[in-house]
């Protein structure tokens, strides 16, 4: 009686699968697509995955993730307001001197903060 015990044990810790709840916002292909794979091999593996994905850039389209449960949340206002500073912050990053960068790096990152909070621009 011993011995089954030990099996239907063993047998059970083998068999013990997860749940996992991943939060991937959707604002960058590489980290969108690096999720997505790490969420298959884990439904591969047997676990139960879901992941959540807001939209923050409208270029992103879905979660890429083949095998897992995947919830999609709508672009809403605060993702808008991000979105519309990130755009500002890239074209500075790609198309300014250093200098410029130096003067106006701060203030951008400060109005994507203020937008993101609902501020209006001083």
């Amino acid at each position: 009686m011993r011995f089954v015990l030990g099996l239907l044990i063993i047998f059970a810790r083998l068999t013990v699968c997860y749940k996992f709840l991943a939060f991937s916002p959707q604002f960058a292909m590489s980290h969108v697509n690096f999720l997505a794979k790490i969420a298959d091999t884990l439904v591969d593996a047997g676990h139960e995955v879901v992941i959540l994905a807001p939209r923050v850039n409208p270029s992103i389209k879905g979660a890429l993730a083949k095998k897992a449960r995947v919830i999609e949340l709508p672009e809403n206002e605060f993702t808008k307001r991000w979105s519309a500073g990130e755009e500002r912050l890239m074209d500075l990053y790609w198309n300014a001197s250093m200098i410029t960068l130096a003067m106006e790096g701060s203030e951008v990152m400060q109005n994507i903060l203020r937008a993101a909070n609902g501020e209006s621009r001083q």
